[in-house]
């Protein structure tokens, strides 16, 4: 999302405040001049797979985008690809709240992580197999 006023939270963002991103074509040319590796054969679900992590890019076929899901999957890592689409656009980041990449990047990601051990943790030890969950 690229917006036109300096805002500290996602609850201040207004519709007037969006900017173009440009078109599909335009993002996808962006995209993969920074990650080469990035395969956009279904222009709508590009990927890009790295170790460690994977991204996917939902693109939307409009012509005045103003926003993409990227759809991340893997370890600490990922966020550089998130920095590095940022620091060549100046896109706003959004993770439930704003993105800021001075100051703890990774925070939705670790709560992610926590809640994923937490649960984890919490499945391994039930004494019932995982099917009789009814019980």
């Amino acid at each position: 999302m690229k917006l036109n006023k300096k805002v500290s939270s996602v609850e201040d963002i207004a519709d007037e405040m969006t900017e173009e991103l440009g078109n599909r074509k335009e993002i996808i040319d962006m995209i993969s001049k920074l990650f080469p590796d990035a395969d956009f054969s279904d222009p709508s679900w590009g990927i890009l797979e790295q170790a460690g992590y994977s991204v996917e890019f939902n693109i939307p076929e409009e012509n005045n985008i103003t926003e993409i899901m990227l759809h991340i999957r893997g370890d600490e890592t990922s966020i550089e690809v998130i920095r590095e689409i940022h620091d060549n656009t100046s896109w706003t980041a959004i993770d439930e709240e704003i993105i800021d990449f001075n100051n703890s990047p990774d925070k939705g990601l670790k709560e992610w992580q926590n809640a994923r051990d937490l649960l984890i943790k919490e499945v391994s030890t039930r004494k019932k197999k995982w099917y009789e969950f009814w019980k």
